[in-house]
């Protein structure tokens, strides 16, 4: 167990363009080892998994001058892309996505925690277990989670992540976990650690499961590996239900993203 000291530190800029650049590492570095295409229209990437929902198809990157005309062949050779904005240099695209398409967001909050804060104290015994997926069978009840929790079908995750699955299990880069209340399984997170960061993406607690006090059990497990590994910060991307809890934990909020979703209209 551990405590946790809620401070509001310095905030700047450049912890906004870390929170930016390291998830887009994160997106390129599942399209490189799962072989997903990453293509370019000017400054916007995006990745083709494949899959027809919008949880594994992703548009980043600045709108810069792209025209409009461009953009919608963009998104229509996708199949129900998500599209991150962050930073105010994406208001053109926002304006696009929300006066020009059918798109629907919602506000995800960007919080950091700085690991010079974190205080570790001696395990306690408890019910609740976090387990490393190390292996495909694991990975199938994982899998079967993911469906509960953000309501795709069977076997969409594991096309994602089908790189990770390729001999992965031991990678320091990525890792795959399943939480255990009591020995039934309750949530999954996926943990990206790069140049000394170590970002939560993926991360959820099943319906049944939830308003238990799992959600935080699973905050502070990573704030454990991120110490384990050396992590010099933690990065969170949450919503306006679960901000309270990481704030209590020490996270301060550095930013906002808009998480578009949904089929845009037809022309």
């Amino acid at each position: 167990m551990a405590s946790y000291a809620c401070s509001q530190p310095w905030q700047t800029d450049s912890e906004l363009i870390l929170v930016k650049h390291h998830f887009r590492s994160f997106l390129k570095y599942i399209a490189e080892i799962s072989q997903f295409p990453t293509e370019k229209v000017r400054t916007l990437s995006y990745i083709k998994s494949g899959i027809s929902h919008p949880n594994f198809n992703h548009i980043f990157g600045d709108v810069g001058d792209i025209d409009v005309s461009e953009f919608y062949t963009l998104i229509y050779s996708l199949r129900q892309p998500t599209i991150w904005t962050l930073g105010e240099n994406h208001k053109k695209l926002e304006e696009i996505l929300e006066e020009k398409c059918n798109f629907s967001y919602i506000d995800i909050h960007c919080l950091v925690f700085d690991m010079k804060k974190y205080i570790e104290k001696p395990k306690k015994k408890s019910s609740f277990e976090m387990v490393r997926i190390t292996q495909i069978g694991l990975f199938d009840l994982w899998d079967e989670l993911s469906t509960q929790i953000f309501d795709h079908e069977r076997d969409m995750a594991k096309k994602f992540y089908r790189g990770f699955l390729k001999s992965r299990f031991h990678d320091t880069k990525l890792q795959f976990y399943i939480a255990f209340l009591e020995m039934l399984p309750v949530g999954i997170c996926c943990l990206y650690n790069d140049n000394n960061i170590l970002s939560n993406y993926w991360s959820g607690v099943v319906p049944t499961a939830r308003n238990k006090g799992i959600a935080t059990q699973m905050a502070k497990f990573r704030l454990s590996q991120a110490k384990s590994l050396g992590s010099e910060k933690v990065i969170v991307h949450c919503n306006e239900q679960s901000l309270q809890m990481y704030k209590k934990l020490g996270f301060y909020n550095v930013g906002h993203k808009k998480l578009y979703f949904c089929e845009p209209k037809k022309q």
